[in-house]
């Protein structure tokens, strides 16, 4: 494993990492653990990472609208993101504010790009 003593290599590095594990399923960055706060507590949980822009400095994931996730992120935009590789003995973090897409260009792009067998999960009845 390199050595890292730039800053902005350091940044490069985990964004190709990041957009890495959006492309490639087995990618050990691909179930990334995601934090939000949720009346005042902290939750966190695995979610799988969709697709991840390193110009925009964006990461997306899919969940049911109803999820616990999308009502932390309408009380509080601050999210958290965690990786660990074992092999590596790395650790990614990443810090920012998270916005809910429904029924959006986003929302409706990033669902048309997955396959069948991605979104399969996502079809539960509602109630």
């Amino acid at each position: 494993m390199p050595r890292y003593t730039d800053l902005d290599a350091v940044l490069a590095h985990v964004w190709e990492e990041v957009e890495a594990a959006a492309a490639d399923p087995g990618h050990v960055y691909r179930t990334p653990a995601f934090g939000t706060v949720r009346e005042g507590a902290p939750e966190v949980r695995t979610v799988v990472l969709r697709a991840a822009d390193a110009a925009d400095r964006e990461l997306l994931f899919h969940t049911d609208r109803r999820s616990k996730k999308v009502a932390a992120l309408r009380e509080t935009d601050r999210v958290a993101w965690h990786g660990w590789d074992s092999a590596s003995r790395e650790q990614i973090r990443l810090y920012g504010t998270g916005t809910v897409h429904l029924d959006d260009d986003v929302a409706l792009d990033l669902w048309a790009s997955q396959s069948p067998d991605a979104l399969a999960l996502y079809a539960k009845p509602t109630g």
